[in-house]
């Protein structure tokens, strides 16, 4: 027997206490959600296809009940795609995960029938012709040939701007342009019942339409877009047969004094499973191009539990400079997913990125969830839609030029002890890290504090600072994993009266 086995023991227990300790402490903490991309989703949680023809630029995206994604994109060689749930083309369909389409296209808004079948709209790409397309493909990505004239309709009135689509009860199909609506049955032929023989002009209507969005519950058709009067954000309702709906708003509209961006807005309006209606938008200050958000209850009235009696300003850019909405969308418990394209003049005009952050039920920011940044390219990347999957996940669509841009984000849990009056809060990120990491912290009073990384059994890996000094507020320190072995470890900060301990992943 060793002389030293005793001490052995000793530090034996030691380290099993330590660690049954920090099991019994994460056990006892409340626990936030934050951003990161989700490393089981392409490479590190980024996929970039390139288009053959021309760059690629993501429009719109639908989740299957499965979990397979399906994509619209500019190129024709990338119009319609289906990823598997890792990010991968679906080889199911159509041979490559991605659908064939003749000629020069590019595809917008997509929308999933209950019998599988996908619907999509678009243009074309080498004409001038204010034509707007509809295909119909089957689940496997072959086009539809019991719709329309080989899967594909063709409609000259409706206009090719701000194409959207969507579907009512009974495989009715409603698609939008910039100069009408339109409704098909399921065979693509037209609805004469919606309308004035299958069409409701722009002309009739008191807003431009640059979003739609149709009740799967009741068929209502609500339209986003800006007033023809002094172009300003407005959202209004109509019927499922297509009239204005003049209980809602006033009238049939809800106007904001929030004039629309001189740049063509993008807009995208969604609805809650609690009965709103929230609106997403571009709008222009004079100076910047900026974010808002708007909370609508089902009367057509703005929300006033919603951020500034019902609006929001959600802001992603801390130099001031361009932000372009890049889309919303919601998660189960109803917070808001809001996406944007960035331009940062604090550092440089060229300086070009998507981004996320999330709203509470309130409009506020979840500062938990934070802002993430998705910047893989030297010419820059930009986000035109977003998506939440059956499993919660969050998916933005976009370009990184000249390639089409897919990246999926998830939530990290950290444990955060909020205890005292004197409370720590603190969290990590990006977490999980391949090489740096910063720490936020935020106090109430004045402290000094050690920071420490440990192991899993407890044994302390590395002394990081002893003695930090941390004002009231918000605290900011760079913590490098850098020669660690990939797995998960505890970042321990003990001060005076607090203390948070975080795991946090190295890989």
């Amino acid at each position: 027997m060793s002389i030293f086995e005793p001490e052995h023991k000793f530090f034996y227990m030691k380290h099993l206490l330590f660690t049954a300790s920090f099991l019994l402490l994460f056990a006892a903490k409340g626990f936030a959600q934050f951003a990161i991309l989700d490393p089981s989703f392409g490479s590190g949680g980024i996929d970039t296809f390139s288009s053959p023809s021309f760059g690629g630029y993501g429009n719109a995206i639908a989740f299957q009940p499965d979990g397979k994604i399906l994509v619209t994109s500019g190129g024709d060689s990338l119009a319609l795609g289906r990823l598997n749930y890792d990010g991968a083309p679906d080889l199911s369909f159509a041979g490559t995960g991605w659908a064939p389409i003749a000629g020069n296209f590019t595809m917008r808004d997509i929308a999933l029938q209950p019998n599988g079948k996908i619907l999509t709209i678009g243009i074309r790409t080498d004409i001038t012709w204010g034509e707007a397309y509809v295909w119909r493909y089957n689940a496997n990505g072959t086009p539809d040939n019991t719709f329309g004239a080989g899967g594909r309709i063709v409609d000259t009135a409706i206009g090719s701007g701000y194409n959207h689509i969507g579907r009512q009860s009974g495989g009715r199909i409603i698609f939008a342009g910039g100069n009408a609506m339109k409704r098909v049955d399921s065979t693509g032929a037209v609805d004469p019942a919606f309308g004035t023989g299958g069409y409701v002009l722009s002309t009739a209507l008191p807003v431009f339409e640059a979003a739609m969005v149709i009740d799967a519950a009741t068929g209502d058709i609500f339209i986003g877009g800006y007033t023809k009067t002094f172009q300003n954000i407005g959202l209004m309702r109509l019927t499922p047969n297509g009239a204005v709906d003049v209980t809602f708003g006033d009238n049939g509209i809800d106007s904001l004094s929030i004039p629309v961006t001189a740049l063509s807005p993008f807009m995208v309006v969604k609805l809650s499973s609690a009965g709103k209606i929230i609106l997403g938008s571009d709008y222009g200050d004079g100076l910047v191009n900026n974010l808002v958000c708007a909370q609508f209850n089902a009367n057509g009235t703005l929300d006033s539990t919603f951020g500034n009696n019902g609006l929001a300003y959600p802001v992603m850019n801390s130099g001031r400079g361009n932000e372009y909405f890049g889309g919303i969308d919601l998660q189960g418990n109803n917070q808001i997913a809001i996406a944007c394209t960035a331009y940062d003049s604090t550092v440089s005009v060229n300086s070009l990125d998507a981004r996320l952050m999330r709203l509470n039920v309130n409009g506020s920011a979840d500062s938990a969830f934070g802002i993430l940044k998705v910047d893989v390219g030297i010419a820059g990347d930009g986000v035109n839609e977003i998506g939440v999957g059956p499993d919660g996940k969050i998916v933005l669509l976009g370009s990184v030029y000249p390639d089409l841009l897919l990246a999926r984000v998830t939530t990290g849990t950290l444990s955060v002890d909020n205890i005292s009056a004197n409370a720590l809060a603190a969290f990590v990120y990006p977490n999980p890290t391949l090489t740096d990491a910063k720490l936020l912290l935020t106090n109430c009073n004045s402290d000094r504090v050690d920071i420490n990384v440990y192991d899993l059994q407890g044994r302390m890996v590395k002394q990081v600072i002893q003695g930090l000094e941390i004002h009231a507020g918000q605290n900011e320190q760079t913590i490098s994993f850098k020669g660690f072995s990939a797995g998960t470890y505890v970042l321990s900060v003990t001060g005076t009266n607090t203390s948070a301990h975080i795991l946090i992943q190295k890989i």
